[in-house]
């Protein structure tokens, strides 16, 4: 613990949610039902890493179906990155993905699904977008974004998970893993007296 650096810790809630990282929060209350996006970035000796979780408390369907499709885009996005493959077909993949599954969430899926990470938190040339043409190689880290955001509902409301996640030769390795997404323990509802049922 002594030799991490936070780089940004952010907690976005209400009615502005921006899915990219270092996002300021802004001085609105929090609601007390909703999602709740939660992330940070971190050096450990000199090299970066990221972390997103989201939060649903008091959620409708829509929104817990965007976190399942999100959790299942993201194990997605961590098994098509292999030494060789482009930026672009990983990222049209997800879309691709997400198209199959709940075409109704396309227009609010993210523009990218990660980035490079190394000394610097994210480089601007390698990002897991649809006009990259770079290949991904072993060793690369990365930070896998994926993220629905609605700013038309009311209210609004975003799901947005992050992970670090190096390259391997035989696969990748999440150690951010260690950090629970499971819906089971993100997910909560509160009854009338405020208690968890």
């Amino acid at each position: 613990p002594q030799e991490i650096d936070i780089v940004y810790v952010s907690l976005q809630s209400g009615k502005h949610f921006e899915l990219k990282p270092a996002a300021e929060p802004n001085d609105d209350d929090l609601p007390m039902q909703g999602t709740y996006i939660l992330s940070a970035g971190m050096k450990y000796a000199e090299y970066c890493a990221c972390l997103t979780r989201t939060l649903l408390v008091d959620c409708g369907a829509i929104q817990k179906e965007a976190y399942s499709l999100a959790l299942a885009v993201q194990e997605h996005v961590v098994a098509s990155l292999t030494p060789g493959v482009v930026f672009k077909t990983v990222y049209l993949s997800a879309r691709e993905r997400v198209q199959k599954s709940n075409p109704g969430l396309l227009d609010r899926f993210v523009k990218n699904v990660g980035f490079v990470m190394g000394i610097e938190f994210k480089d601007p040339q390698l990002v897991l977008a649809e006009k990259c043409d770079r290949k991904v190689l072993k060793g690369m880290t990365f930070c896998v974004s994926i993220g629905f955001n609605d700013t038309t509902s009311s209210p609004p409301w975003a799901v947005w998970l992050c992970d670090t996640v190096i390259v391997e030769a035989g696969g990748c390795k999440v150690p951010t893993d260690i950090c629970s997404k499971r819906a089971e323990d993100v997910q909560y509802e509160i009854d009338e007296n405020g208690e968890e049922p």
